[in-house]
């Protein structure tokens, strides 16, 4: 059973804990069972003029009663996080998650570690600074105003960093260790681009491991539609191009129920398909993200992404905005190429009782037949 899941969850508390910064308490099932400090959860907004699901970091988990809290930042009238931040206890939501890979921790046991955050990536280093077990700091950077900084003092050390100087030190986190002469062996961190640039140069010249958590704009959430993106220096695995997936891999459950039985076969182009039920062209990957999400035997069809002759990187981020009941993407046709689409992608749908439609060029389809 994947650890991954789409639910309805019921709001326990919600309280504003700074200047457009919400705390809230949710009541799921397997979620906080199965979450780990790092990851996030995709909170939809029930709005109909808001297709896209809202990524927010997990701040605390209780697995013992089952909860799990969130904090995020209203980001401007009418948003789906102003949405959010109306809601009351007993109230629902359907959420999707828990998503994302998680920090390390049994990289860092035992070792002095930096928990760095700064303004909204603050949240997600609780949890991390909860379960950790290390000999823990946390420096956290803020614009002005506080928040959590004093839940941080139960399990780390705490230094705070503030552009205007209001408390702690003026600047932001680099100018607090370099002031405190702290020191680390490992760092984990979440927060602005500008920020973690800055540290990743920080730990190269200071031979830190360094784990960071990136945002970038999401539209699935699970690494199929490769709208989150972010240039890397490796070589990535999936699409055999210089970018790495933002939200990464994962999986779900949807349940079923029973029917009647009926003839749904047809047949397109000369091709008999069990049922008309075929996934869109891109939004779906090459199904294998999916695969534990839907079951791909109830589908008439695959429909995968674009598949060129050589591996393709696509547009540069931002790829996906959001409009009015609906949203706007230009991927750019990031691929793998052909020779890693038959060796991996073909060779997993054929598990499957379901047709494979390939986009690609004639020459290359023809080595699929």
């Amino acid at each position: 059973m994947s650890t991954k899941q789409r639910k309805t969850l019921t709001v326990i508390s919600q309280e504003e804990i700074g200047r457009d910064i919400y705390s809230l308490w949710l009541q799921t099932d397997q979620m906080a069972q199965n979450a780990r400090p790092g990851q996030f959860l995709s909170l939809y907004t029930g709005d109909g003029s808001k297709l896209l699901p809202r990524p927010i970091s997990i701040c605390e988990i209780d697995k013992e009663d089952s909860k799990i809290r969130l904090v995020y930042r209203v980001t401007g009238k009418n948003t789906g996080t102003e949405g959010f931040s109306r809601l009351k206890p007993g109230e629902k939501i359907e959420a999707l998650g828990p998503l994302g890979n998680g920090f390390p921790l049994e990289e860092a046991e035992g070792k002095k570690v930096f928990l760095i955050g700064g303004g909204i990536g603050i949240p997600p280093m609780l949890e991390t600074a909860k379960q950790l077990k290390a000999e823990k700091t946390a420096v956290l950077g803020y614009r002005d105003e506080l928040f959590l900084n004093d839940e941080f003092t139960r399990y780390a050390d705490v230094y705070v960093a503030t552009e205007d100087g209001s408390a702690g030190t003026k600047g932001n986190v680099l100018n607090a260790i370099c002031e405190r002469g702290l020191e680390a062996e490992v760092i984990f961190a979440c927060g602005p681009t500008p920020m973690l640039r800055a540290l990743k140069e920080y730990a190269a010249e200071k031979n830190i491991t360094c784990w960071i958590s990136m945002e970038e704009r999401m539209a699935c959430g699970i690494g199929a539609c490769l709208g989150c993106v972010c240039k890397s220096k490796e070589i990535d695995a999936h699409s055999l191009v210089h970018n790495k997936r933002v939200c990464k891999r994962w999986t779900g459950i949807l349940e079923h129920g029973g029917g009647v039985m009926i003839n749904t076969k047809v047949t397109l182009a000369g091709v008999e398909l069990k049922n008309p039920v075929m996934t869109a062209s891109g939004t779906f990957g090459s199904g294998a993200e999916y695969s534990e999400f839907v079951d791909l035997n109830k589908l008439g069809g695959v429909v995968t992404k674009g598949v060129a002759n050589v591996p393709w990187p696509g547009n540069p981020t931002p790829r996906v905005t959001e409009t009015a009941s609906g949203m706007l993407n230009a991927i750019g046709l990031q691929n793998p190429g052909i020779d890693l689409f038959c060796r991996r992608d073909i060779p997993f749908l054929k598990q499957y009782d379901t047709k494979i439609n390939c986009k690609c060029l004639w020459k290359e389809y023809r080595r699929l037949l």
